[in-house]
């Protein structure tokens, strides 16, 4: 079973670029500009990087799920 510690080891080293991946979405731009600025990209990828467990936990139970 998934720990929900953290990603996998090989899912953990693709995070941050995958996350920035999705912070350059057409999306989330658009929404982030409608928020002027706060938060803006690198406050969003700075939470996430620090959430990695609670995403990882998030996550599992999305895949289990299915």
């Amino acid at each position: 079973m998934p720990t929900t510690e953290a990603f996998r080891p090989p899912d953990e080293a693709d995070f941050p670029q995958l996350l920035d991946s999705a912070l350059a979405t057409r999306e989330i731009a658009e929404a982030l500009r409608r928020a002027d600025g706060d938060p803006d990209a690198g406050q969003l990828r700075a939470d996430a990087l620090r959430s990695v467990a609670a995403i990882a936990a998030a996550a599992e139970q999305e895949y289990l799920s299915l």
